[in-house]
């Protein structure tokens, strides 16, 4: 026998199904990128993406919302991806934080693997090859975030259930 489900279970189910989307912030001047990522992106229906232009465009849209995964351009327009960086981890934020800058920038990777980096992407000579590696890299993180999700919930739920007996 099948039951009809209600209304307000379909509203559960549907903001559940939001919540789980994974938030992606995009630093970063150039449209084209961000067309680009989102062409390459499996499923990205899965994701709510936003963009912002500059690290200080970023910080205020930071102080709104809540993301999971963040992809900053080493090269802004006023300063730079690493500095940005910086500037999260003082404020304590466990984030997935992407960042992608111009070959032979070693200097760079190792700052920013300092600061607690989830990935780094050279540019390459080809565009269409840079958009794949970080819409490959995001996915990855999102892996990493439902993951860490569902160990949450099954903490929580393991710690409700001892609580009662």
């Amino acid at each position: 026998m099948t039951e009809k489900i209600s209304e307000e279970t379909k509203d559960t189910l549907i903001n559940k199904n939001e919540k789980d989307k994974i938030k992606v912030l995009v630093v970063n001047n150039k449209k084209d990128l961000l067309e680009g990522v989102i062409r390459n992106l499996d499923n990205h229906e899965l994701f709510e993406i936003e963009t912002a232009n500059s690290a200080e465009q970023a910080k205020n849209t930071l102080k709104d919302s809540c993301f999971d995964v963040i992809v900053s351009d080493y090269e802004l327009p006023t300063g730079d991806g690493l500095t940005f960086l910086e500037g999260l981890k003082t404020k304590s934020l466990k984030k997935h934080l992407i960042l992608f800058s111009e070959k032979n920038r070693d200097d760079i990777v190792l700052k920013a693997l300092k600061l607690g980096l989830w990935s780094h992407i050279y540019k390459e000579n080809n565009p269409e090859v840079t958009y794949l590696k970080i819409a490959v890299a995001i996915q990855q993180a999102a892996s990493n975030v439902k993951l860490l999700r569902m160990l949450k919930t099954v903490s929580y739920t393991h710690l409700r259930a001892h609580e009662t007996v």
